[in-house]
C-alpha cells in the first residue's frame, strides 16, 4: 500500500465522536503497515496531524503559548540555553528550519507553565516537534502533552522514570537475549550505563532525525514505553560486534545511526517475548511512580 498520505488521512478521521476510538485504531493500525509519507529527510504535510490524532492533542489556540513567551526568560533559562546550543549538533538539516530562539522560547515557556523543573534532554525531545510542526504553538502543546501524559517521570528533577527505565531494559534484555545481557553485565555494563540518553529522548539522541520521526510514528501509535524494546532492538542489530568487542562499551557509547523499519519490526517480535507482568511494568513506568516499588523487587531470572 502507498505511505500515509492527505488524502488517505481524511479517509480515515471520524465523522463523529462515536467514530473517533474505531478511526485511532485504524490510523494505528496503518501507521505500523505502511510509513507516514515524507521526503528523505522527514519532511511531512500530514505528521502533524498524525501526530495530534495518536497524541490527543487536538488544535489549540496559540494565546495560551503566546502568554508564556510573554514572560521572558524562565529561571531556568541559562540552563536551558546551555544546552540548546548543544542540541541536535549534526542535524544541519534541523538547524536550517528551527532556530536556537524558537527552541529556548518552547523550553522557557513550558517552564512558566508547569513550573517545572527543566531537565537535560527535554531539549532533544521538544526538537522533532518543532522541527514536524506547523507552528511554535503547535509543538509546544504536542510537547507538554507527551510530556504530562505519556512520561511525566521521565522529567522529574531525579528522573526516576528513566532510571526505571533502564532497569526495566536490562531486565527485558535478561529476558529475550540472556547471553548478550550476561556478556554485557560480565563487563560491568548495565543500561544505566549506556541507555539513559536513549530513555529520556525516546531514542531522539541518535541520529538521523529523519528516522526518530518514524520511530516515533510507531510510538505514539504504540505506546511510548516500547522505546525500551527499540533500544533492545538497536543491540540486537549491534550483537555480534558486542559478544566479539572486547570493550562493548566503544560501540555503545554512541550508537550507529537508527534504520526505523528495522527497528521497529524487531521491536514487534519482541512484544511477543515479554511476559505479560514484565510487560505491564514496561507499560507504566514513565507515568507511574508507583510502578518503581515493584520494579525494585524484581528478581534475575535463573538460567
Amino acid at each position: 500500500m502507498p505511505a500515509i498520505d492527505n488524502k488517505r488521512l481524511l479517509r480515515l478521521l471520524p465523522k463523529s465522536k462515536e467514530e473517533h476510538s474505531e478511526c485511532v485504531s485504524r490510523l494505528r493500525y496503518e501507521v505500523m503497515l505502511d510509513k507516514v509519507e515524507s521526503d528523505g529527510e522527514g519532511n511531512s504535510h500530514v505528521r502533524p496531524y498524525i501526530w495530534s490524532i495518536l497524541l490527543n492533542s487536538p488544535p489549540r489556540s496559540a494565546d495560551e503559548y503566546i502568554h508564556y513567551v510573554r514572560q521572558g526568560p524562565s529561571p531556568m533559562a541559562q540552563k536551558i540555553q546551555n544546552d540548546v546550543s548543544r542540541t541536535l549538533v549534526v542535524e544541519t538539516r534541523f538547524h536550517s528550519r528551527v532556530s536556537q530562539a524558537s527552541l529556548s522560547r518552547l523550553l522557557n515557556a513550558y517552564v512558566w507553565k508547569r513550573g517545572a523543573i527543566y531537565v537535560q534532554g527535554m531539549n532533544v525531545l521538544a526538537s522533532p516537534f518543532l522541527y514536524v510542526c506547523k507552528s511554535e504553538s503547535q509543538a509546544f502543546h504536542h510537547f507538554d502533552r507527551l510530556l504530562q501524559r505519556e512520561c511525566p517521570q521521565y522529567v522529574l528533577p531525579n528522573i526516576d522514570g528513566v532510571h526505571r527505565g533502564a532497569k526495566l531494559l536490562d531486565k527485558c534484555l535478561e529476558t529475550v537475549d540472556y547471553p548478550l545481557y550476561s556478556h554485557l553485565l560480565s563487563k560491568g555494563l548495565i543500561a544505566k550505563l549506556y541507555a539513559l540518553p536513549s530513555i529520556l529522548t525516546l531514542s531522539a539522541c541518535t541520529a538521523p532525525l529523519s528516522e526518530v520521526l518514524a520511530i516515533w510514528d510507531f510510538l505514539f501509535a504504540y505506546g511510548t514505553h516500547l522505546n525500551i524494546l527499540c533500544v533492545i532492538a538497536q543491540l540486537l542489530l549491534l550483537r555480534d560486534q558486542l559478544i566479539n568487542h572486547p570493550s562493548p562499551m566503544h560501540i555503545l557509547r554512541t550508537f550507529p545511526e537508527l534504520d526505523a523499519e528495522k527497528i521497529t519490526g524487531l521491536t514487534v517480535v519482541l512484544i511477543t517475548k515479554i511476559p505479560q507482568e514484565l510487560y505491564n511494568l514496561l507499560a507504566r513506568h514513565s507515568w507511574d511512580p508507583e510502578a518503581g516499588i515493584v520494579i525494585d523487587r524484581l528478581e534475575p531470572n535463573r538460567h
